[in-house]
């Protein structure tokens, strides 16, 4: 019961749904949405059993990391969920998505993350722009901030991901 843009890229073997990376009861995907009560909570030695490289590639991100398996996953890694939550439908649709290293999906993830980086980058750019227009012209400087501050929000809210170094 994939969706249509799923298929095109799914190689189908069921990680996703697998092992689920949550934190605070957060879902640690797109949109962080919360754990849903199909979800069933996984200890650290099964999440591990089941792909320790994918485990540990979440756990250096989100140490704190709690891992989840699907209740409706079927035999065949296909969901039999007919209310499939959001985030699992559109999964992986962002530049930052914890996907396995052998997940068709990872040339796609590839490009949205060095389009990102390219996107923070102009960011940091103009912060150094604004902040000289405020040495300047300080009398411009409680809009220069609003807009830094605002520029310096989007790049933190991917740090977790290295955004402060790129």
């Amino acid at each position: 019961m994939y969706n249509k843009f799923m298929s095109n890229f799914c190689n189908k073997c069921g990680l996703c749904c697998k092992l689920i990376p949550a934190c605070n009861g957060n879902i640690i995907r797109d949109g962080q949405e919360p754990v849903q009560d199909f979800f069933t909570p996984l200890n650290i030695s099964t999440a591990l059993s089941i792909n320790e490289d994918y485990v540990k590639k979440v756990q250096n991100l989100f140490p704190e990391a709690q891992f989840y398996t699907c209740k409706y996953l079927d035999k065949n890694n296909q969901c039999t969920n007919p209310n499939m939550p959001e985030t699992c439908k559109t999964f992986p649709n962002t530049a930052v998505a914890i996907i396995c290293d052998n997940c068709g999906y990872s040339g796609e993830i590839f490009i949205k993350n060095e389009t990102l980086k390219q996107k923070i980058r102009k960011l940091k750019e103009e912060i150094i722009h604004y902040e000289a227009l405020i040495l300047s012209n300080p009398k411009g400087k409680n809009n220069y901030q609003k807009i830094i501050n605002s520029h310096q929000n989007y790049i933190n809210k991917y740090q977790n991901f290295g955004s402060l170094n790129w």
